[in-house]
């Protein structure tokens, strides 16, 4: 099965590097790339959010986001039980070491460090609810939920882009949960608050719904 992650992973990331959107950089492009993926799973309540993203791409730059999330998809489709991909933090590590400015650079815990801290800290209990107050793409959380699942989680994060990574990662690895994007340390509402597979257990469809 890991070879197999590893080839759509591959697959993942070449056609996402062979996008060429003339004045848009790939951090762009990736961040438009989440918003669409959220809003598709958003079962056309973000009609207005999809269609403002959309609109300065071409016809063919559409088609391409269908494919990456297509892929996508596929990805999460492999897991079996205990296992979790992250395929969305994985491409975006490669997007900002590309950046020519060394501040965009961004690395997440790496997989076996996420596992590690969860065997140390998880417990075979299910039913809690746990906080990530920053939550990157998500890793620990999709650490955690291979360990035991049935908990809710609760992330924050406050970088936008990484909210939206951690609601795709957990509505596909069909986790239970609120993302939101805001500082962790202050009292503020959320700038956004994402709603992770709401009713799955009754519905049996991902989802990501947001305000």
């Amino acid at each position: 099965m890991f070879v197999q992650f590893q080839k759509e992973q591959r697959e993942f990331e070449k056609v996402f590097f062979a996008l060429g959107y003339g004045r848009f950089d790939y951090q762009t492009i990736f961040d438009d790339f989440l918003t669409i993926s959220c809003c598709a799973l958003a079962y056309q309540t973000q009609e207005e959010i999809y269609l403002q993203t959309i609109k300065k791409y071409e016809r063919s730059h559409l088609d391409d986001f269908v494919q990456l999330f297509t892929i996508l998809m596929l990805q999460y489709s492999l897991l079996e039980d205990g296992e979790w991909c992250d395929p969305l933090g994985k491409l975006y590590e490669e997007i900002t070491s590309r950046s020519k400015s060394s501040a965009l650079g961004q690395f997440f815990t790496p997989p076996s460090i996420c596992d590690m801290m969860t065997q140390i800290t998880m417990t075979k209990d299910f039913g809690n609810n746990i906080s990530d107050p920053c939550s990157g793409s998500g890793r620990m959380i999709l650490s955690s939920n291979a360990f035991a699942q049935g908990n809710k989680y609760f992330a924050n994060d406050l970088d936008h882009i990484c909210c939206k990574m951690t609601a795709l990662n957990m509505a596909g690895h069909k986790i239970n949960g609120v993302v939101e994007h805001k500082d962790t340390l202050d009292n503020k509402e959320p700038f956004r608050r994402y709603i992770i597979n709401y009713q799955y257990w009754k519905y049996k469809q991902i989802s990501i719904f947001f305000n």
